[in-house]
């Protein structure tokens, strides 16, 4: 056992080695340690393990086993030969599958005797794997997948300290040892010498080019030459400032010696691997071999390099010609002349992309794939913007070429934009599927009909479209048969944007084709508020006062607990605001965080850990725009000790890094709008734009990250503060984040292009698997309607266009392919959780582009008719049912944490509809819903709105209205002169503007004339008329309906504010401290809620002493957490009270009077 002094001199020897010093007392014949340390995320080959982000790694990335054989590779530099110990930083898990997530490290080719992931602790912890003699020089370290079950790796160690034990280290410490890996020259073991362009070789001509044909589309044309054999391809752009109003793209001289060409990828045998985003091929094509030291390693690194698929074959452009009907068609062949293929080049008046019809015969049996990379290759350095989503944006690329197939993308396509340079604008060139050659299927592992590059074989960006993949089974051709393809080839002037917009909308055919199924919009908010009460299907724990969170035992969560109160406050509904809203107050003033459960789940995925197993204020997790939202909507001002919490909250900043700074700033100008608050949020706004918009984002991310707000910025406060300033900077960039969010979400498969409603069969044989994994509610494992039971879902048919997945998007890169890797094929998952579509609406109507529009539209409309779950795993429209979330079966996982999220973009969405629609003649203040994930909302409630030219107008949604036309959204308003209804039409042909009212409950009178207005310009009644039965919506149009009034409303915020701070009391002992609120409600009440931080022994009770309260009130809690509300509790009386507390051994202590002063009325 090692003395403290020998600890002490240990330690201080590793420190000045670290720093390249001789330690004290050390004679240069007496090395001081060495130790080198490794990031994982820094191998340079990755083999089959994956590149992702996990929380309390050393570097950003770390690596994860895939379940193949391909080992990681990397090499680095050992400068001193010694006996090194290895360590690895591994994770294991206790309660899940302990021990199971192993691998191997094998150092110059031999295997240490240990193996990681074994080490029993939960999460990340350091493992002696052995030690070995390294002699000096370069040493080679290889990961190898034992288990095949999701081990991962953080970080290498070798130290020549056989004491240090890096578990006693701080990271810092041990980060002072990183080594950074070598960068090894790799060459095939067989096949074609790696190339520099796949796309031309280029030679001097000996006659002069021979034009043969010339197709013109918007703004672009392509001339086709004849030259020395062959036939080239000139693509040239319009713009004013060239000599001819044309000018070539870079790499395409109008001189140009490069032919046109086609790659053909054949093998005889199957080696396509599907368990993993980027698909792999296991063939000596694709095996590489490296050199380190003395030794040659082989390497199947470069398995996911789709160029090496297979052995490739370059057909050549021998002739062309011009067709009657327009087209131009090449015909290609081999160096020998033996193979051969023929392409016809067409494009549609007025359109800038072509299409490219491609036939081949296949020469032998096998697997084929076509490769089109109709473009130069351009250095990384010498490119904007590159797009192959979900993965690969900004400036982000794999570090090789890697394919992403059509049913993984959102947007089947690959491009990369060009900087303006002298005459030439900005450009933007790439390839995509044609819609025709994607079925409407479901996507799955082994059903991709195309598959996208960014890259040539050398590593510079060139996209690249493979048809069929090869591998699949539309891929095995028999020799002789004669196959047809075809692909888009697009070169636009402009930036990335537009033309992935273009893509949208005119290659993808995203149109506003959607309208509701069996519920209208607000009817399915208006059964998400029922929903949200209901004690057994909407997942409510009283004691917690949460959500069930399904994928932790005994764990809450709120992820938008705004939604709820704004729930009671539109619906007028104080029970809601009693049973649901003011409990979710609560939870936010004393919860750490957005989870709490009484103790630390034993199983994964831990959400509450050590710290949200306890009670503490004020909650740092939601930020100044939720404690600025809660004052509007509790009535602004009329609870002051919020606006100080929101002040609080936005000096701290915000604990989620996504949440700009700039948005924490415009809460506090919506709580108080001074004008140096708005030049702070302009400031903070530029410096964000400049990074997370305009700046450079480089490197793979890897497949776990969050898509919208990882892989791409949060990007809607910028609507927000264009609407303050009328800055057009921020417009242009809310375009840049908004085709982000459209470049992740689907445009395929579509349904049968002229044939919407073509009927699609679903649910075949009585059967629809979804998302199946068995989850939690509360404690016990629980998933709606399972286990399944016969005849629990129905075979029918449906309108393609209902169960069409166009206009929905994913939630990480890794659950979307989430049971890919076992093989399995009811498809990929993309989510109902539409959160952006408001923003994207509200973006149309600022800059009247149709592409956000009908994006939006995709993503909600006929999407629901309740809470429909989180995951869409296939063809169903189970969903569609207002019984969904009762009934099951659940093949969406119901979380029920998502339902008030879910709510609060349902509820922005009619807002924003309203606003749109009337031209802006509608609007109302609103407050923002943010900081859980990109789960991002504004949301309503607060009065002081505008209806027709009438003020003071409170937004709402009450009981007493009813509207049955499913086709017809609405919301309700009231003025201090009428009570408005507001109806929309989402359906497709007009509708009466019919309307029940309970006269009564919404103080209305029925018997007088009623004010109709339009958004129709001109169309607007400005005198009282009878409504009439003739009376209809048009398409997408707006009537607003006022009543009138038989009673001014009453108004919470006229009620003076609370003058009684909250207090806090240091109770000692076990209890630790209380905190006290005085709380005024929307309906003119107060409520009073009490809080111990403390936990002491169980069989501790806590007894409230005060006079007054209602007998209902609870007097004692027994159990954790000591918690007590009061409601109601009159606004002028004051509220003294003391606690008796008892701890488990029978002691009791009663505290002193403690006073929350009431408010004279004014």
């Amino acid at each position: 056992m090692k003395t403290t002094l020998q600890r002490i001199l240990c330690l201080t020897a590793l420190f000045l080695s670290a720093f390249g010093l001789q330690p004290f007392g050390l004679s240069a014949a007496t090395p001081a340690p060495r130790t080198l340390l490794v990031l994982a995320g820094e191998f340079q080959f990755t083999g089959g393990w994956l590149q992702e982000t996990r929380g309390g790694s050393f570097g950003p990335r770390i690596l994860r086993a895939s379940g193949s054989d391909l080992n990681a590779f990397t090499a680095i530099n050992v400068s001193s030969a010694d006996n090194y110990t290895v360590w690895v930083r591994a994770v294991d898990f206790v309660h899940t599958r302990q021990g199971d997530r192993r691998y191997a490290v094998a150092i110059n080719g031999a295997r240490l005797p240990g193996e990681a992931g074994r080490h029993g602790r939960d999460e990340w912890a350091w493992e002696k794997l052995g030690t070995l003699p390294l002699p000096a020089g370069d040493t080679a370290i290889e990961l190898i997948d034992v288990t095949r079950f999701y081990g991962r790796c953080d970080a290498l160690l070798f130290t020549t300290d056989a004491t240090l034990d890096p578990n006693a280290l701080s990271r810092a410490a041990l980060l002072r040892h990183r080594v950074t890996p070598l960068v090894l020259k790799p060459a095939p073991v067989s096949g074609p010498p790696r190339i520099a362009d796949n796309v031309r070789a280029t030679a001097g001509h000996a006659a002069p080019a021979t034009p043969v044909a010339t197709l013109a589309g918007d703004r672009i044309r392509i001339r086709f030459v004849s030259q020395d054999g062959s036939v080239r391809r000139i693509t040239e752009v319009a713009t004013p400032d060239a000599p001819d109003g044309w000018i070539p793209l870079p790499g395409d001289p109008d001189s140009g010696n490069d032919p046109e060409s086609l790659f053909i990828l054949h093998t005889a045998e199957n080696t396509l691997e599907t368990g993993q985003i980027n698909p792999r091929w296991r063939n000596p094509a694709n095996a590489l071999r490296v050199r380190v030291g003395s030794r040659d390693y082989t390497t199947g690194a470069d398995a996911d390099n789709p160029w090496r698929a297979a052995p490739l074959t370059t057909l050549t452009a021998r002739s062309a010609r011009a067709l009657p009907d327009g087209g131009v068609e090449l015909a290609f062949a081999d160096d020998t002349g033996k193979i051969t293929a023929r392409s016809v080049w067409r494009v549609a008046p007025g359109r800038g992309d072509f299409e490219v019809t491609t036939t081949l015969a296949a020469w032998a049996n096998g697997y084929y794939s076509v490769i089109s990379a109709p473009f130069a290759a351009h250095a990384p350095a010498d490119v904007t913007f590159n797009l192959l989503p979900p993965l690969y944006q900004f400036q982000r690329r794999p570090v090789g070429a890697k394919m992403v197939p059509d049913t993984v993308t959102p947007q089947p396509l690959s491009l990369i934009e060009l900087p303006p340079d002298g005459a030439l604008p900005a450009l933007t060139l790439g390839v995509a599927a044609s819609p025709a050659g994607i079925p409407f299927e479901w996507p799955h592992v082994r059903n991709a009909r195309y598959g996208f590059a960014l890259q040539a074989d050398d590593g510079r960006l060139q996209p690249a479209v493979f048809q069929p993949v090869l591998g699949f089974e539309d891929s095995r051709w028999r020799a002789g048969e004669t196959h047809t393809l075809r692909w888009r080839v697009f070169a636009r002037a402009g930036d990335w944007r537009d033309t992935l917009a273009y893509a949208t909308q005119r290659i993808f055919n995203v149109t506003d084709y959607r309208h509701p199924v069996e519920q209208s919009i607000t009817r399915a908010a208006r059964n998400i508020f029922t929903l949200m009460t209901d004690e057994d299907a909407g997942g409510w724990d009283a004691r917690l006062k949460g959500f069930w969170n399904i994928e932790a035992p005994g764990t809450v969560t709120h992820s938008a607990p705004l939604a709820v109160v704004s729930a009671a406050v539109l619906a007028d509904d104080e029970a809601l605001y009693v049973s649901r809203a003011l409990p979710t107050i609560e939870y936010t003033l004393t919860r750490t965080a957005a989870h709490f459960a009484l103790e630390v789940p034993k199983t994964q995925p831990v959400y509450a850990d050590e710290k949200a197993v306890r009670l503490a204020t004020p909650s740092r997790y939601y930020g100044a725009a939720y404690w600025q939202g809660l004052d509007s909507l509790l009535g602004p001002g009329a609870n002051p000790w919020l606006a100080d919490l929101a002040r609080r909250a936005a000096r701290a900043g915000s604990v989620q890094h996504w949440i700009p700074k700039f948005s924490d700033t415009l809460a506090l100008y919506r709580l108080e709008p001074r004008p140096e608050l708005l030049d702070t949020a302009v400031r903070q706004a530029a410096e964000w734009v400049a990074r997370e918009i305009d700046g450079r984002k480089t490197g793979d991310i890897g497949y776990a990250p969050f898509y919208n707000h990882d892989f791409i910025p949060v990007w809607w406060d910028l609507l927000a503060l264009h609407e303050l300033t009328g800055d057009a900077r921020w417009l242009e960039a809310a375009r840049t984040g908004a085709m982000l969010t459209v470049a992740g979400l689907r445009s395929q498969p579509a349904p049968p292009a002229g044939n919407l409603a073509a009927p699609e069969l679903i649910h075949k044989g009585n059967d629809f698997i979804g998302n199946t994994h068995l989850w939690w509610r509360g404690g016990k494992p629980f998933r709606l309607g399972w286990p399944r039971q016969p005849g629990d879902v129905l075979e029918h048919t449906v309108p393609a266009w209902i169960v069409s997945p166009v206009g929905l998007s994913l939630e990480q890169p890794s659950t979307f392919f989430a049971g890919a890797s076992r093989g399995e094929t009811e498809g990929f998952q993309t989510i109902l959780m539409s959160s952006w579509t408001p923003s994207l609406l509200r973006l149309h109507a600022l800059t009247r582009d149709p592409v956000y529009r009908d994006s939006a539209r995709n993503g909600i409309v006929g999407r629901f008719g309740n809470y429909p779950g989180y995951y869409l795993r296939g063809f169903t429209d189970l969903p569609q049912s207002a019984r969904y979330p009762y009934k099951g079966p659940d093949v969406t996982s119901i979380y029920y944490h998502h339902i008030p999220p879910h709510l609060a973009f349902t509820l922005d969405w009619l807002f924003a509809e309203a606003e749109l629609r009337s031209g802006g003649e509608i609007k109302f203040p609103w407050a923002q819903q943010a900081g859980y994930v990109w789960f991002n909302n504004r949301v309503f409630g607060q009065g002081g709105g505008e209806i027709f030219g009438e003020h003071d107008a409170r937004p709402l949604l009450p009981h007493g209205v009813t509207v049955d036309d499913p086709g017809l959204n609405w919301i309700a308003a009231r003025t201090p002169e009428r009570f408005w209804v507001v109806l929309m039409n989402d359906a497709s042909d007009a509708r009466p503007a019919r309307v029940q009212l309970d006269a009564a409950a919404l103080r209305v009178d029925t018997q007088q004339p009623v004010l109709v207005r339009t958004a129709a310009p001109g169309a607007s009644a400005t005198e009282p008329a009878p409504w009439t039965p003739s009376l209809t919506v048009p398409p997408r149009g707006l009537v607003a309906l006022g009543f009138a009034s038989t009673a001014a409303p009453e108004k919470a915020a006229a009620l003076p504010p609370v003058t009684a701070g909250p207090i806090a009391a240091d109770l000692g002992g076990p209890w630790e401290t209380l905190h006290a609120w005085r709380i005024r409600s929307p309906f003119g009440k107060d409520s009073l809620y009490l809080c111990l931080t403390g936990r002491p022994a169980e069989g501790s009770k806590v007894e409230l002493l005060i006079d007054g309260a209602p007998p209902a009130t609870p007097r004692v809690v027994d159990r954790f957490p000591f918690e007590l509300t009061v409601y109601p509790w009159p606004v002028e009386r004051p509220a003294k009270f003391r606690l008796r507390l008892t701890t488990a051994d029978g002691r009791q202590t009663i505290t002193d009077d403690l006073t929350l002063s009431g408010t004279a009325s004014r």
